[in-house]
């Protein structure tokens, strides 16, 4: 293979790896907005819910959901320009998934106790 055919190779590569956390991130905002949904639906009886805890649980759950917009924003800026995805871009697919599994595990343990009552 020629050193141009192995620099198209790898730079095909790169291109898949980006669409790959396109539709993750793209994945994860919808499954954001899914649970913020669920989670509201199903905590509609006040009485036996702390309001903190739902607070909690709806303001992880959006910033999941806001975080991955902001993730897919940056992945087409940096394509449209050509350039490279920075620390930033690491930094909020972490804090996505991070806030996504944070919001549903609080949501999960109150809705376990609420069905052990």
């Amino acid at each position: 293979m020629s050193e141009d055919t192995d620099l198209k190779l790898l730079e095909s590569a790169k291109d898949d790896v980006a669409l790959l956390e396109y539709d993750y991130l793209k994945h994860l905002s919808t499954l954001s907005l899914v649970t913020l949904g669920g989670v509201l639906t199903l905590t509609q009886d006040k009485a036996t819910i702390s309001s903190g805890n739902v607070i909690l649980v709806v303001v992880m759950i959006a910033l999941a959901g806001t975080s991955a917009l902001a993730g897919i924003d940056m992945i087409i800026s940096a394509k449209s320009k050509g350039k490279a995805l920075g620390w930033t871009y690491r930094f909020t697919r972490l804090l996505a998934m991070a806030a996504f599994g944070l919001g549903v595990g609080v949501f999960l343990n109150m809705f376990l106790d609420i069905i052990k009552t």
